[in-house]
């Protein structure tokens, strides 16, 4: 038996959930986590969407939620190694930090893609100005104004 319990997400309806591992196969390689850790971090994502997608989907499947029978199993054709970088992020990301620094040019391409796939505002906001190796500053900021 799988223990239901209610989940909280971040727009703070209620669901009814699982807290038995759900799986992320990205490309093949698979990332165990929870559904609570793909939807803790911000409305609106593509996680929350997919999730709520999903957990509609097999609700209808026989109009229970029996999770034992349903494939807790999602599968992405992204970049693994980006996602391998969020995950730890989406489960604390008060406490994660991402090293742009440490990135190679083209992974922070694929990085940047991958964000604004997955739609983690968040993240655009505070990181796509390093991923884009241009980090915003007064003096840049006020140059590109003056431009225009």
């Amino acid at each position: 038996n799988s223990r239901q319990n209610k989940d909280h997400d971040s727009s703070g309806s209620t669901t009814v959930g699982c807290d038995c591992p759900f799986f992320v196969s990205v490309r093949g390689r698979v990332f165990a986590t929870s559904r609570s850790t793909l939807r803790n971090f911000e409305a609106d994502t593509f996680f929350s969407s997919l999730l709520r997608f999903h957990g509609e989907q097999n609700e209808a499947h026989d109009g229970t939620t029996n999770h034992e029978q349903n494939n807790n199993t999602i599968f992405l054709d992204r970049d693994p190694d980006v996602f391998e970088v969020l995950l730890p992020w989406m489960a604390n990301p008060k406490q994660t930090e991402i090293c742009v620094s440490s990135m190679t040019p083209e992974f922070r391409k694929k990085f940047l893609e991958d964000i604004q796939f997955y739609n983690i505002t968040s993240l655009m906001t505070s990181l796509g100005p390093l991923l884009l190796d241009q980090p915003l500053t007064e003096e840049s900021a006020s140059a590109d104004s003056n431009d225009h």
